[in-house]
């Protein structure tokens, strides 16, 4: 058994986003997602979003209409993860980064960081918990797995 912790989120709020903001590894949303996880049995597969944009631009910004809306734009995604549902964010994530239908992920993490050019950019994180593993998952924003003070 490998056990590993993921690392530490930023809480929300603690930057802002957008060309002015100073967000770095910023909390969106999570769902059931670990602090400490076997990284021999369970899944985690990561992808950023300007690396999704720069593979396929056109093939993103569809999937981001396609679930956020008409209105979502692939560098503003933030309050409609946020305001969707787990379920909807994660069904949205498991298309987005293309991740193995054959896994049936179970939970999800968005992290945001301004990059040095002004842009959003987002860390999305899939998670599949093995069924022998006693790894425990987490939601809310005060989980162990999300700093308490911000550290740039």
């Amino acid at each position: 058994m490998a056990l590993y912790y993921v690392d530490p989120a930023n809480p929300p709020g603690s930057g802002k986003l957008m060309s002015i903001g100073t967000a770095s590894n910023m909390l969106i949303k999570q769902f059931n997602f670990p602090h400490i996880y076997d990284n021999e049995k369970d899944e985690i597969e990561t992808d950023w979003s300007d690396h999704i944009e720069r593979r396929d631009y056109n093939k993103y910004r569809t999937l981001v209409e396609k679930h956020f809306g008409k209105n979502a734009h692939p560098n503003n995604l933030h309050p409609y993860i946020e305001q969707n549902s787990d379920e909807k964010n994660l069904k949205a994530l498991i298309e987005i980064c293309d991740a193995d239908r054959k896994i049936e992920w179970v939970g999800y993490r968005v992290l945001g960081t301004v990059d040095g050019s002004g842009w959003n950019v987002y860390e999305f994180k899939l998670f599949w918990k093995h069924p022998d593993t006693e790894t425990e998952m987490f939601s809310a924003t005060d989980a162990p797995n999300v700093l308490k003070k911000v550290y740039p």
